[in-house]
C-alpha cells in the first residue's frame, strides 16, 4: 500500500484531497437506481460495464473508471488510474481476472490472475522501488504484466461482494454504480 500511497503523492503534487472533495466525487457512485429492481442472474449480469470518472477515495488526487466484463461465469474488472478529473490522462491499469459463483444478491469471485500496465514513467519508476510491485522491480512503462499470484500484489484470492441489478442498463458492485456499454 506504501507504493501506491507514493504514486498517488508524487501524482497530486503532494497536496491531499480534502473529505469533501472525496465525499462529492464519490457521491456520483453510492446512489441508489430509481429504475426497478431485476432479478440477479448470470444472463442479467453479463456484458459489459463501465462506471463514472470518480477520485479514489484509497489513492490522493487520483481519479479512476472501472470496468467490468461478465461472462458466463467469468470476470474481469479493470481499473484505469488516471492524474485528471476527466479521466484522459492515464497512469496506469490494473485487471483482476477470474471466476463468480452467483447466490441471490451475492457474488463470490476467485481471482486467477492480475494484469497490470503502467502507462506513465512515474508509475514504473515507483512500482520498482525496494522490493517492487507484485515482487517485481523491473516495470516498464507500456509493458503488459500478467501476474498468477494476486496475493503477492494486495489482492485477495477470494472476495464476496453484494451485486444489483436496475432497469434495462444499471448494475451495483458492492456501493459502485455501472451502466452497461
Amino acid at each position: 500500500m506504501g507504493t501506491l500511497t507514493a504514486i498517488a503523492l508524487i501524482a497530486s503534487g503532494c497536496e491531499p484531497a480534502s473529505p469533501d472533495q472525496i465525499a462529492q466525487a464519490n457521491a456520483t457512485i453510492v446512489k441508489r437506481s430509481n429504475q426497478p429492481k431485476q432479478e440477479v442472474s448470470v444472463a442479467s449480469v453479463s456484458g459489459s460495464w463501465t462506471g463514472a470518472c470518480v477520485l479514489d477515495p484509497n489513492k490522493n488526487k487520483i481519479y479512476r473508471r472501472d470496468v467490468l466484463e461478465i461472462s458466463s461465469h467469468y470476470m474481469t474488472s479493470a481499473t484505469n488510474f488516471f492524474s485528471d478529473s476527466k479521466c484522459k490522462m492515464k497512469l496506469f491499469t490494473q485487471s483482476l481476472s477470474g471466476f463468480y459463483e452467483l447466490n441471490r444478491e451475492t457474488m463470490k469471485l476467485t481471482y486467477s490472475n492480475v494484469s497490470i500496465l503502467p502507462q506513465a514513467a512515474i508509475i514504473a519508476l515507483m512500482f520498482n522501488q525496494k522490493d517492487g510491485f507484485c515482487k517485481a522491480t523491473d516495470w516498464v512503462v507500456n509493458q503488459l504484466r500478467i501476474v498468477n499470484d494476486v496475493t503477492s500484489c494486495g489482492f485477495p484470492e477470494l472476495t464476496k461482494t453484494k451485486i444489483e441489478r436496475y432497469g434495462p442498463n444499471e448494475l451495483f458492485l458492492g456501493d459502485q454504480k455501472f451502466l452497461m456499454n
